[in-house]
């Protein structure tokens, strides 16, 4: 009987628990992400806090092989970039029609997951030095 430990292990865990939250299939780190660059399409998804770690972690959701994507989910991430960017800034309102619009292309779970954090965060703004991390 064997098995695997380690802070890798740990981390790949909480990615495979984090695509039912997001409704992906697979996510990968930045540091992945920038090893397969060029070869893959991604999207960025969020900037997560895994528990017992003190490190924030980039992640991306793999949509596919470079050049073998349909043009609405490439959209979609093009879409999804721009109220990842108004969310990062705080910009509520443009976060928010940003990510209204990526359900108007498709059923896409984590802009809905995005819509959630906006209502939230709307009723209790974070503070100046909030980072955009989610735990």
């Amino acid at each position: 009987s064997y098995t695997v430990m380690g802070e890798a292990v740990g981390l790949a865990e909480q990615l495979e628990g984090a695509n039912k939250i997001y409704g992906t299939q697979i996510l990968m780190t930045e540091e992945t992400q920038r090893q397969a660059a060029g070869k893959v399409e991604i999207r960025e998804l969020d900037l997560i806090q895994c528990k017992g770690s003190s490190e924030t972690t980039r992640v991306f959701e793999l949509l596919g092989l470079s050049g073998g994507v349909a043009a609405d989910t490439l959209a979609l991430r093009d879409t999804f970039a721009a109220g990842l960017s108004a969310y990062r800034s705080q910009d509520w309102d443009q976060a928010q029609t940003a990510f209204e619009q990526c359900l108007d292309i498709k059923d896409d779970t984590a802009a809905k997951v995005y819509l959630e954090r906006v209502a939230t965060l709307r009723r209790d703004p974070p503070g100046e030095d909030w980072t955009g991390v989610w735990s």
